[in-house]
């Protein structure tokens, strides 16, 4: 903001203050002309200076907090914090009425109120606009903010919702915590720039179904690159239809599977009847393409 100093006008020469207009200078301490020119041109006094000082001082941080509170103005619709916007409309028919805008939307939105007017405030409405006028129009808007209200209520529980059931179908993909940790490493270890740089694009997005798919491709390959480079170890899901369960002399002892020998467990009815073990015969067989 620009400020403009007016300055006092004067004369061409000093203020005449004689009765007469001559050159004297009018003695108005009772002193001769001699004292006064000299108590007239003496130093302030310290005291003087220091009243000087603390006029001109910058202002107190107490000041600042104080200032930037009265123009950080808040609105309430009962306990919540709202933003109002006035139709422009509404703010030429409020500055016609002569009614202070802010002073209003102080009252209507003030926290923990109820959306009214003082009677003061209420009687120059009603005086420039009619009761009836005034009521539909505090009733609408009323109503405009309860609906809006609500509306935000249930679209934040949406939201809440929907992150609960995405972060939960996240963590079942990585496998936790430990999950997590494991892929990043080996996503920092194998993946070449560019496909460093898309698979962080995705995971930065907010596209949930493109993070669960990324995610089960690295998983596969880590799996992949796992039983390249320390075979299957599936003593638990793998019995091979023995009495003892021992992988002693099974194909799949070596962690893969030749063509012949994926042909010969396919005929049995184990591979058939059991899905872990079908799918331990055929990681170990995709194993046996590089052999």
């Amino acid at each position: 903001m620009d400020v403009e100093i007016i300055e006092q006008a004067s004369s061409t020469g000093p203020v005449d203050l004689t009765p007469n207009g001559d050159n004297d200078i009018l003695d108005l301490t009772g002193s001769g002309p001699d004292e006064v020119v000299e108590e007239v041109v003496e130093e302030p006094t310290e005291e003087v200076l220091d009243l000087v000082e603390e006029v001109v001082e910058e202002p107190t941080e107490e000041v600042l907090e104080l200032v930037e509170e009265e123009d950080d103005t808040d609105y309430f619709f009962g306990e919540d914090k709202v933003n109002v916007e006035v139709p422009d409309e509404i703010q030429a028919a409020l500055k016609d009425a002569d009614i202070d805008q802010e002073a209003l939307l102080g009252q209507l939105f003030a926290k923990d109120g109820d959306f009214t007017l003082d009677e003061a405030t209420r009687a120059k409405l009603d005086d420039k606009f009619g009761k009836l006028l005034v009521d539909g129009y505090l009733n609408m808007y009323k109503g405009i903010n309860e609906q809006a209200k609500v509306g935000a209520a249930t679209e934040k529980a949406a939201v809440e919702a929907l992150q609960t059931k995405q972060n939960t179908e996240y963590a079942e993909a990585v496998g936790g915590e430990e999950g997590l940790v494991a892929m990043e490493t080996y996503v920092l270890d194998n993946l070449s720039e560019g496909n460093l740089d898309a698979y962080n694009a995705v995971m930065e997005s907010d596209n949930h179904a493109a993070q669960l798919l990324i995610i089960s491709q690295v998983k596969t390959q880590m799996e992949l690159a796992d039983k390249l480079a320390n075979g299957d170890q599936p003593s638990a899901l793998i019995g091979d239809g023995d009495a003892s369960g021992s992988l002693a002399g099974s194909p799949l002892e070596k962690g893969y599977l030749t063509s012949n020998e994926y042909q010969t467990i396919m005929e049995s009815e184990k591979y058939w009847d059991d899905p872990n073990y079908a799918a331990q015969v055929d990681s170990a067989r995709k194993a046996g393409f590089n052999k």
